[in-house]
């Protein structure tokens, strides 16, 4: 695979398309967007179902836009979501959806999900995938995080899910397609979903009980895999996820983005990304260095993309090459237990003017609970030094509704602040702390294939009161501002992470009449369980969810008992690759 990657990179056609520079279509002058003309080529139109400004800001975004291009005979343009309701093209030359042979989504966020529809619905493309087998329409392809979490909600709008990892997906689906390119959509879908961590949702046959529970899902093809093994990257070789588009209207468009590592280490329980990136990764030093030698021809300043970025063991002397190189650097996350003097030093020295740091929970018995055992006390500490460093501003983020959450644990997030406060005003010296303090409050939504996959989210009348409380609250403090997801968004949210395909017409429905997923999926809605169904009902163990035949590497059981910690407010060591087996993570890497 390496001396077939290096030869696609090297080819003359691969180097005049990175070097291109598009000067046509509705934003001009980005530098490093790839325009393939003629050829024979499979064209290919990636697609982010959100605004430009949002999709050049999303670093697998670009990654995936690269990863197509690399091959010799794939043009892969890009398309947004339109202004205005116009119909959608891409931004390279223009192009329909119809003209392009597959229409493959990136899709990071749930709430996302509608503008999907959206956008298919705007380009005038049969929303289910029945309809477009005999209608010589593209093949319509899901992938990002969203798909290898609950690809279940977007299951009747696509024909193909990419459950894993673009570095392994991208090129053994071209291999694929390219066999079978021609073939009517029936049988080009039946053989696709052979392939490694491709999940074909015409090929199952879901069974429900008198319950709605899920009973079984079957394989109606002998070549459709019973169970959908998530697609790893193991080449160490493999290109890294890096800015690769530059353009001024994009969000964080004065750094050149890194990704130095991919998943997490920390098991925090609320959090997908601790257990279906498992086990972590960390890139080599070496080769981020040389990616951000390209970076830094276009921008002074380093995006370092990783979930827990100090983790990183390369991190420290990362930020002294950085700084060697007279450049700057900014970090997309920092822990509580992570801060020093002389880090928040070095991000005050790069021009930072906001510290952001997640306490999550007011209380230490329901941060063990979520697995994220930070003290009172270490929380303060990291305060006094935040309130000595001159950075001006600084960014809490908490959730309400967690699992095991009471009311005192509500009420412990203004205690907390209180304390908060008067630990800035001893790092700065003086009675108050000069700079501005900003709370953002969202409430939990359980999200799959996490030790929390089985509870209820909380009542929409509990977030509202909560909410309430803390914005009263936390306001009386003085110099505290507050945001906050609404109760009604977080249960949007909520219905899609949790969802299933019955779930179809109301989205289609919610698209045509812009209310809410939640809105229409109300009790008694004609076609599918109604949303308390789906977002408030606790899950049994043994119930089979709509995610269960996603094969992340971590069991069932390790989830089910980290879930049973947390009732007990007891912790779990962080992640240790290849010295232990506790989640079997490591057991299933290929």
């Amino acid at each position: 695979m390496k001396d077939r990657r290096q030869k696609r990179a090297l080819s003359p056609a691969g180097v005049r398309a990175r070097e291109g520079l598009v000067e046509k279509g509705p934003f001009p002058l980005e530098r490093g967007a790839v325009l393939k003309k003629g050829g024979d080529y499979i064209r290919v139109a990636l697609c982010y179902p959100n605004y430009y400004e949002m999709a050049m800001g999303n670093l697998g975004f670009h990654h995936a836009y690269h990863l197509f291009n690399l091959e010799e005979d794939v043009a892969c343009e890009r398309v947004t979501k339109s202004y205005l309701g116009r119909a959608p093209v891409s931004i390279e030359s223009g192009r329909p959806l119809r003209e392009f042979e597959i229409v493959a989504f990136s899709m990071s966020y749930e709430s996302d999900l509608l503008n999907m529809i959206r956008i298919l619905n705007d380009a005038g493309l049969p929303l289910g995938q029945e309809e477009r087998n005999s209608s010589g329409c593209p093949l319509v392809l899901l992938g990002g995080v969203t798909a290898f979490l609950n690809p279940e909600p977007a299951a009747p709008f696509v024909d193909l899910a990419a459950i894993g990892e673009a570095e392994v997906i991208v090129p053994l689906f071209l291999d694929r397609y390219r066999e079978l390119r021609g073939s009517p959509k029936p049988d080009l879908i039946r053989e696709l979903g052979s392939v490694e961590g491709i999940y074909a949702p015409s090929l199952y046959a879901l069974e429900y009980g008198e319950d709605q529970t899920i009973l079984c899902r079957r394989p109606l093809s002998d070549s459709a895999p019973e169970r959908i093994m998530r697609a790893v990257c193991q080449d160490p070789e493999a290109p890294l996820a890096i800015t690769r588009v530059f353009t001024g209207r994009a969000e964080f468009c004065d750094m050149a983005l890194v990704e130095i590592s991919r998943g997490c280490a920390r098991g925090c329980r609320f959090c997908a990304g601790s257990f279906v990136y498992r086990p972590p990764r960390y890139f080599e030093e070496a080769r981020i260095r040389e990616e951000l030698g390209r970076g830094f021809r276009e921008r002074d300043k380093a995006g370092l993309i990783a979930a827990t970025a100090a983790d990183h063991p390369g991190f420290d002397s990362l930020r002294n090459w950085i700084g060697s190189m007279h450049k700057t650097h900014s970090v997309s996350s920092l822990r509580l237990d992570e801060v020093t003097p002389e880090l928040l030093e070095d991000i005050r020295s790069c021009g930072h003017k906001t510290v952001t740091l997640a306490p999550e929970a007011g209380s230490e018995r329901l941060r063990l609970a979520a697995n994220k055992p930070i003290t009172d006390e270490e929380i303060l500490s990291a305060m006094e030094m935040v309130g000595a460093s001159d950075i001006p501003r600084l960014k809490l983020y908490f959730q309400v509704g967690l699992p095991f959450e009471e009311e005192d644990d509500v009420e412990a997030i203004v205690r907390l602040m209180e304390k908060i406060k008067a630990a800035l005003a001893r790092g700065w010296g003086k009675r108050n702390w000069a700079a501005a303090v900003n709370v953002s409050i969202n409430p939990f939504v359980p999200k799959p294939s996490t030790p929390f996959q089985w509870v209820p989210m909380a009542g929409t009348s509990y977030l509202k009161k909560s909410l309430k409380f803390l914005r009263e609250s936390l306001a009386k403090l003085g110099g505290v501002s507050v945001s906050s997801m609404s109760a009604r968004e977080a249960m949007n949210q909520a219905l899609i992470a949790r969802g299933d395909g019955r779930l179809a017409a109301a989205l289609i429905k919610a698209v045509k009449t812009g209310k809410g997923p939640s809105a229409v999926v109300r009790r008694g809605f004609a076609y599918s369980p109604d949303a308390w169904w789906y977002v408030h009902r606790e899950r049994g163990r043994d119930e089979v969810l709509p995610w269960d035949f996603i094969e992340h590497g971590v069991s069932k059981d390790y989830l089910w008992e980290e879930y049973v910690k947390a009732g007990k407010a007891k912790t779990t060591p962080p992640c240790s690759p290849g010295r232990c087996s506790r989640c079997e993570a490591c057991k299933t890497e290929r």
